[in-house]
């Protein structure tokens, strides 16, 4: 095995080409397992930092309302607070509707060229088709 900086990376980022390429399905669930990540690091680094809540359950409802809503963002009190609230909400703004919206229109657009391209077998019955 290649110990040297590429080949440390080479190995996560040959699977993570694989997973990718699997389709939309795949990359959905990439995307949703980046977000949960996100924001159980975000209400825990909330919950580690400040006493305002009770349970790191809580933190992480706090830190996952943050992630998919910016309007939360201006209910915050303190500095520790207020910049993990910045950086998971900006982290939303990437992963949470950029990627996201990303991957749909992707797949809309690779489907819309599936269906012009004209391959579907004709499924009529009893007619007289001219092609060409």
């Amino acid at each position: 095995m290649n110990l040297s900086r590429n080949g440390l990376l080479r190995h996560p980022q040959f699977f993570l080409e694989r997973w990718v390429q699997r389709g939309v399905l795949h990359q959905l669930c990439l995307m949703s397992g980046l977000i949960v990540m996100v924001a159980v690091l975000g209400g825990l680094a909330a919950w580690a930092l400040t006493s305002n809540f009770e349970s790191p359950a809580t933190a992480i409802w706090w830190s996952f309302l943050r992630l998919t809503d910016p309007g939360y963002l201006g209910d915050d009190e303190g500095v520790a607070l207020r910049i993990v609230s910045t950086i998971v909400t900006v982290l939303g703004y990437v992963l949470f509707m950029g990627s996201l919206i990303a991957i749909m229109t992707q797949w809309l657009a690779l489907t819309i060229r599936k269906l012009e391209s004209g391959l579907t077998p004709i499924a009529m019955e009893n007619h007289f088709v001219i092609l060409g």
